[in-house]
């Protein structure tokens, strides 16, 4: 599907997966190839899909405006980073999209708003199930959903792997800021 076509709503649903930092990016990759692997109707996107030598800035902006939900890959690292609340608010301004958080090592309280307004998804097995049911629903009535029988079927296959890349993004250690050094510190040394 090109960028430039208009996106069929009555055939796919297309899923803006927003991540900053390490472990975010993990999660949104173990989400990547989830969603689509459980409901085919679904297509996710992430800026690693963007082709070399792209307007990456564009493209972004055009995936934003056509997305139908977005998931914000949230990590202790990363609740404050500005292209997470850009991306999530370009999502929430339109009317028709959702944007739902998934948290790895947060719970609920450690989102203050804005993004503490969306509802919030535990990288946990039944908390993900839901997830996987309210897209499935939210697709209406020309969205190819799956029955809840098929739904649980692929959820219960694919749901150890999942489980398996979302501890691994765990064990991931988020990059440490080096302390800038001080005008002072610097004088002393020379």
């Amino acid at each position: 599907l090109a960028l430039s076509e208009p996106i069929c709503g009555c055939c796919v649903m297309h899923i803006f997966l927003s991540w900053s930092g390490q472990r975010s990016r993990a999660v949104a990759d173990a989400l990547h190839w989830f969603l689509p692997g459980i409901i085919q109707a679904v297509e996710t996107w992430r800026s690693e899909d963007i082709a070399k030598g792209s307007r990456w800035g564009a493209q972004i902006d055009e995936r934003l405006e056509q997305t139908q939900m977005g998931i914000v890959c949230l990590t202790p690292e990363n609740l404050h980073a500005d292209w997470i609340l850009f991306e999530a608010g370009a999502i929430a301004k339109r009317k028709s999209a959702k944007v739902c958080t998934f948290l790895l090592d947060l719970a609920h309280t450690d989102v203050a708003p804005p993004l503490g307004n969306f509802q919030h998804t535990l990288a946990e097995k039944a908390d993900v199930r839901k997830l996987l049911g309210d897209i499935n629903a939210c697709g209406g009535d020309s969205f190819r959903a799956l029955s809840e029988e098929r739904l649980n079927e692929a959820f219960e296959s694919h749901w150890p792997r999942l489980a398996q890349r979302l501890d691994d993004a765990r064990t991931l250690v988020p990059p440490v800021k080096k302390k800038a050094r001080s005008a002072e510190e610097m004088a002393e040394e020379t």
